[in-house]
């Protein structure tokens, strides 16, 4: 009985560590929880009368920035530290919400063109906004050269390149308002080739 007290006593303190570390962590564990809900609740809470107002409260510029607008949202693109920065902000009820990829109720796709490996195609949709973000990434192009997209919707893409950036990528970028069963993209009247039939699937 003695041998065994003796080997008890010689491990509480390992016991007494192991204990004490676990209540750390359930402590931290349930500080991000709250912390969590707190972010989320003013992410819903906290809203401004302009996207612009938005922005400013966030610390970014949009002097620079290149903005596509949606049915109740819009998709911001800037430089910066040398790369392309995408950020999506929504509107309800007329009001400007702040940027938050994890509230935003996030649906992403991309997909390569078999066709030619100088373009990836990223398409977005978010929580409120009706239609689809359209992202076509040109691997190929320097920072001087601008070209033409164009779809089978008509839509308007705004473009931007980060001249610092190593990959000097270019992007275009616009937005579907109604979502087409077929849709088609050209780069210069060249049509890039991509599964639209799953992106569709999965988007919708």
């Amino acid at each position: 009985m003695a041998l065994g007290g003796e080997w008890i006593m010689s491990i509480k303190p390992i016991v007494d560590s192991i204990q004490f570390i676990l209540e750390i962590v359930i402590i931290a564990i349930f500080i991000c929880v709250i912390c969590w809900l707190v972010l989320g609740i003013s992410m819903e809470i906290v809203s401004f009368s302009t996207l612009e107002a938005a922005m400013a409260f966030q610390g970014e510029d949009i002097s620079g920035a290149k903005v596509v607008y949606g049915e109740d949202s819009a998709l911001v693109a800037r430089v910066k530290d040398g790369t392309i920065v995408f950020d999506a902000f929504l509107q309800e009820h007329g009001k400007w919400k702040m940027s938050n990829y994890i509230f935003a109720g996030q649906r992403e796709y991309s997909t390569d063109c078999p066709n030619t490996e100088d373009y990836t195609i990223f398409f977005e949709r978010y929580r409120m906004s009706g239609g689809i973000y359209v992202t076509v990434m040109d691997h190929g192009s320097t920072y001087q050269e601008e070209k033409r997209v164009s779809d089978s919707e008509g839509t308007h893409f705004e473009t931007i390149c980060a001249n610092l950036s190593e990959s000097r990528d270019r992007m275009y970028f616009g937005y579907i308002e109604d979502v087409p069963e077929s849709y088609e993209i050209m780069v210069n009247k060249e049509q890039l080739l991509f599964d639209w039939g799953w992106a569709f699937e999965f988007l919708t």
